[in-house]
């Protein structure tokens, strides 16, 4: 749904709010990616239907980014 390099945006924008708090960034992540799945998909109309597909796309992102996922 949301490509690997529109990801890559999402987290440097992120990054450049919050540089000092991993925390932070991942939760603000995890926001952007389910406000922009929020304008994707005009059927989901629950805040939870965004949260399960931004569960998924925030997996699959760290799968392209191991380094995170072990903090």
């Amino acid at each position: 749904m949301i490509t690997l390099e529109e990801k890559e945006k999402i987290w440097q924008d992120v990054v450049k709010e919050f540089p000092s708090d991993l925390m932070l960034r991942e939760i603000h992540f995890i926001r952007e990616l389910m406000n922009d799945i929020g304008k994707r998909v005009k059927d989901t109309t629950s805040y939870r239907e965004r949260g399960l597909i931004a569960r998924k796309e925030f997996a699959e992102w760290l799968k392209a980014h191991p380094e995170l996922a072990d903090k």
